[in-house]
């Protein structure tokens, strides 16, 4: 009985990391192929928020889900991400503007007491928010953390090295 649910729950385990582990292989491959673009997966971005420019609506330590859109669609009230600098900043669209011929965005965090100091043109876009995955912080710190990483790489091909062993008995 007790290999039995060894085996389901190693079924299990190999279910939730193999493709974590394929989509981080993916957004690493390409974050090293274009260092100068955020990676992406099927056009889905996922990025960690390192401030609370944006609470309550996103939290510190949340991952911003962030889709490709067509960005001459984006209007007041959307949430985007955009790249200032070698930072990636999600924020609300306050208004658009329309500045030497080009459209751009005034942003602000919705915890901030003033817009951000520079509009955002529509090359600096990432894509449009989608959705957020709260409290995962702690959970990626293990993948950015060479000891927790490894850990996680060797028991994953150990629960498949081990599941495909103990099948065959």
């Amino acid at each position: 009985m007790k290999s039995r649910r060894g085996r389901i729950l190693g079924i299990i385990i190999i279910m939730i990391f193999l493709p974590i582990l394929i989509i981080n292989t993916l957004l690493i491959v390409k974050s090293y192929l274009n260092p100068n673009e955020a990676p992406n997966v099927f056009g889905f971005k996922p990025f960690i928020v390192l401030s609370g420019s944006m609470e309550p609506t996103i939290k510190t330590g949340d991952i911003v889900i962030i889709k490709n859109c067509d960005k001459d669609k984006l209007k007041t009230g959307d949430i985007i991400a955009y790249k200032s600098g070698k930072s990636i900043i999600t924020h609300r669209i306050d208004s658009v503007i329309e500045e030497d011929g080009e459209k751009k965005f005034i942003t602000k965090g919705d915890n901030n007491n003033a817009e951000d100091k520079n509009p955002v043109s529509i090359s600096s876009v990432e894509g449009i928010f989608i959705r957020r995955i709260p409290k995962i912080r702690k959970f990626c710190y293990v993948f950015t953390n060479n000891n927790g990483c490894s850990y996680i790489y060797f028991n994953s091909i150990y629960f498949v090295y081990d599941y495909r062993y103990n099948s065959k008995k």
